[in-house]
């Protein structure tokens, strides 16, 4: 009978044991599969870039970028919707509108502020990963001229 209890109460531990790790493996696979962007300053023909570099595993959908900087003394933001290819030519190329960035994927926004009176802009992407299904939210910040 003590036996019963003891082999009754050790399955009941190893089960709950079982569903937290079971838990915690889907909470890290569902971390792997996510955007994660890399935002990089680009400089091509006397115009400023910025470059969105998707290493993550998940692509992004709904993608919105989003910049702020200081001009004059007042905080200015703009959202960007004009972008390149990297393997585009500004000068010749049209912009295009681009809503999607898949993984591995490289893009350059355009109309970025070549000078700013501290020398940064502050770039928000904001999208929809598209395997995870959650919200993805990426703030950096791009060293540009410095207003004399």
């Amino acid at each position: 009978m003590n036996q019963d209890i003891l082999i009754l109460f050790i399955g009941a531990m190893l089960g709950f044991f079982g569903q937290v790790l079971w838990r915690q493996y889907e909470k890290r696979s569902q971390r792997q599969e996510r955007p994660e962007l890399v935002v990089t300053k680009v400089v091509k023909g006397g115009n400023v870039f910025a470059e969105l570099h998707n290493v993550g595993a998940d692509n992004l959908s709904e993608l919105e970028l989003k910049i702020s900087w200081l001009q004059d003394g007042v905080q200015q933001e703009r959202t960007l919707k004009n972008f390149y290819r990297t393997d585009d030519d500004p000068v010749i190329a049209g912009a295009s509108t681009v809503e999607y960035l898949a993984s591995g994927e490289r893009i350059r926004a355009a109309d970025l502020p070549t000078w700013t009176d501290d020398g940064i802009v502050a770039v928000t992407v904001e999208g929809l990963g598209v395997k995870s299904g959650k919200l993805f939210t990426h703030v950096s910040e791009l060293t540009v001229g410095l207003r004399k």
